[in-house]
């Protein structure tokens, strides 16, 4: 039986727990690189509210003030960074192509991994005839040459976001499977595995049940490792006009529409080159903490 001082330490109990449970959160973050976890948060920010607090429309052209300055080298204060050749705020597309970064950056990242980590435990699983296969043509994805390969396959199809996210995710499915599968070579003959098929478990079972756990922290590793990989190799499609179609602000769009004037308005590409710096080097390093931070014989040390 319940008694009523126990049914009045519940309230406080769930509290406590609560509370434990708000502790836990600096505890999971302990260690990590305090200036790239800032970079990336703003980032997902930015990329998130963005478009919907930029101080102009990042599509208005204005032909009174293009080229304008930033505004503390004698420009207006209503273009913090300056505009473009056509009169647009750097700004409000800076914050515009944050959203077309991530947005193409996340959804290639997990087609990719998805599609990539299931060739790898299927690969790695089986063995065999199925095995050689699959990393025969995981090595002829790896092979091939990425920029030459994406702009013949660019030319032939329509350029538009979607063309893009198929041709990243087309390129960037081997690394997932070839790590995975290399995970699974070793998890297939641990005992637990060898006890699920002695119990008569089917191989889709074991595939789902007890090996996709144990290759999640390796997915989550080469995810950010692949965001950042994805963010470049987008920006450089859309320098070379083989990406994101204009009006839209990609990064990279705006990289190559001001490197024609560099020497007499280097804010064009300057800030955009900036922002794709920060943001992959601060994906990178969270990428490499993550590893650490997951990595039983590291978390040990």
């Amino acid at each position: 039986m319940i008694t009523d001082q126990a049914r009045a330490n519940v309230p406080a109990a769930r509290l406590m727990g609560a509370l434990g449970v708000f502790r836990m959160v600096p505890e999971g973050l302990r260690g990590v690189p305090r200036i790239p976890f800032a970079i990336f948060v703003l980032f997902v920010a930015v990329a998130v509210v963005g478009p919907y607090i930029t101080p102009q429309d990042p599509f208005q052209q204005s032909l009174q003030t293009r080229l304008a300055p930033p505004a503390w080298a004698g420009g207006s204060t209503d273009n913090l960074l300056g505009t473009d050749s056509l009169g647009r705020d750097v700004l409000s597309r800076l914050m515009k192509g944050a959203r077309i970064a991530l947005a193409i950056g996340v959804t290639t990242a997990i087609a990719a991994g998805i599609l990539g980590a299931a060739l790898g435990m299927i690969a790695g699983f089986s063995g065999g005839a199925i095995d050689y296969l699959l990393m025969r043509l995981t090595d002829g994805m790896i092979a091939m040459p990425f920029l030459v390969v994406a702009l013949a396959i660019a030319v032939v199809l329509p350029p538009s976001i979607k063309t893009l996210v198929a041709i990243l995710i087309f390129f960037g499915w081997a690394g997932y499977a070839r790590i995975i599968r290399s995970t699974v070579l070793q998890l297939r003959e641990a005992e637990f595995i060898q006890l699920a098929k002695v119990a008569g478990c089917s191989s889709r079972r074991i595939l789902w049940r007890h090996i996709s756990p144990n290759v999640t922290n390796t997915f989550v590793v080469l995810f950010t490792l692949q965001l950042a990989t994805v963010i470049i190799a987008e920006a450089s499609l859309s320098f070379l006009g083989m990406g994101v179609p204009p009006p839209e602000p990609s990064w990279g769009l705006m990289l190559s529409d001001g490197r024609r004037f560099v020497d007499t308005a280097w804010w064009i590409s300057v800030f955009p080159g900036v922002a794709i710096t920060l943001v992959v080097l601060s994906v990178n390093m969270l990428g490499d903490w993550l590893r650490v931070r997951l990595d039983p014989k590291f978390r040990q040390v």
